[in-house]
């Protein structure tokens, strides 16, 4: 049981660095675009404009891991969940048709 949380843990851990991170490179975005230098934004300054695209394509590779990862998980949850009503329904279905093994004794 205990391992099954952590796996909970790590997408909720994920979720809230990568709202942090997302938080800081749009912070440092406009900073850039407020700071001059050489009379310029240094957004305006090719390497700089290339690094933070790239970043914010990190974020969003993440981000699409993070979701896709969630949906995995989810959908497992599900299928446990499912399977256990499937022999819960079983269990009542041949009960009320009188051959469950506890009804033949």
């Amino acid at each position: 049981y205990q391992m099954k949380q952590f796996q909970e843990e790590r997408f909720f851990a994920m979720s809230k660095y990568l709202s942090q991170v997302q938080d800081a490179v749009d912070i440092t975005i406009e900073y850039t675009k407020q700071r001059k230098a050489f009379g310029k934004p240094l957004i305006a300054n090719q390497d700089i404009y290339f690094k933070l695209a790239e970043m914010q394509t990190d974020i969003q590779a993440v981000r699409a891991l993070i979701y896709h990862a969630s949906r995995i998980f989810r959908d497992t949850r599900l299928c446990s969940i499912g399977g256990g009503a499937n022999e819960v329904m079983l269990e009542i279905v041949s009960k009320r048709m009188g051959i469950h093994p506890s009804s033949l004794s």
